[in-house]
């Protein structure tokens, strides 16, 4: 068994810096053609549009539980680093002993690139940066579990509470879905003091329990002998 660390994180600092940075340009440009009282001076009017924007952008976040900030950040950080899962696919040839024959890969909910790979000889799990080359003997144990995220519903006599428990609802079944799509997925018990479980999320919904039966057919046909791997 062989642990080593990949660089494999889809970092967001640069796109939250980037965003402050347009923020700063915006409202500095801004300042120049908006005035917030007839006697402000520019410095009072850039703040004014900074503060300005920065509501605007805050408040449409709110009622939108920040998906347009998500997405926006996302798409940044896309165009300053590139797509992860493709440099992934670049670095085949450097992290696998063989090309890949069955192999998982997606971002994980803290963008690491998460992946499960089997090449004809060795067993690979990559997670958080750090990636194990498996012989099977190594694995002690496996199991997968994939669940729906729990909805809750809340109802109301009048518009007002009715909106408010729709808010409330939403909230709720994100932040569910969120740890729920954490949660699902493929563990490995290995032979390790230092990294003894490695875990492949596989997410949400149908997708998520075909990969899981995929793997665990895999790993039978580990055990009879159908598939060859190094033991």
């Amino acid at each position: 068994m062989i642990v080593k660390d990949v660089g494999l994180h889809f970092s967001k600092k640069s796109a939250y810096l980037f965003l402050l940075l347009f923020f700063f340009v915006a409202s500095f440009i801004a300042g120049f053609s908006v005035k917030s009282s007839q006697n402000s001076g520019f410095l009072e009017d850039w703040a004014f549009c900074l503060f300005s924007g920065v509501v605007i952008y805050g408040v449409i976040n709110l009622f939108s539980f920040a998906m347009p900030h998500f997405l926006i950040v996302n798409v940044l950080s896309r165009i300053i680093h590139g797509n992860p899962l493709t440099k992934f696919r670049a670095m085949y040839g450097d992290l696998f002993a063989h090309t890949p024959i069955k192999i998982d890969a997606d971002l994980d909910a803290d963008n690491y690139v998460n992946a499960i790979c089997y090449d004809g000889e060795f067993l690979y799990v990559l997670q958080k940066n750090k990636m194990v080359t498996l012989k099977w003997s190594d694995v002690r144990r496996w199991e997968w579990s994939v669940y729906d995220p729990a909805k809750q519903t809340t109802s109301g006599f009048t518009p007002g509470v009715a909106l408010q428990g729709m808010i409330q609802d939403t909230a709720a079944n994100l932040s569910n879905a969120a740890k729920t799509a954490k949660e699902n997925g493929i563990s490995l018990a290995v032979k390790s003091l230092d990294h003894p479980i490695w875990f492949f999320c596989t997410g949400l919904g149908k997708p998520s329990l075909s990969t899981c039966q995929k793997w665990e057919e895999i790993f039978r046909q580990f055990d009879d002998g159908t598939l060859a791997i190094a033991r």
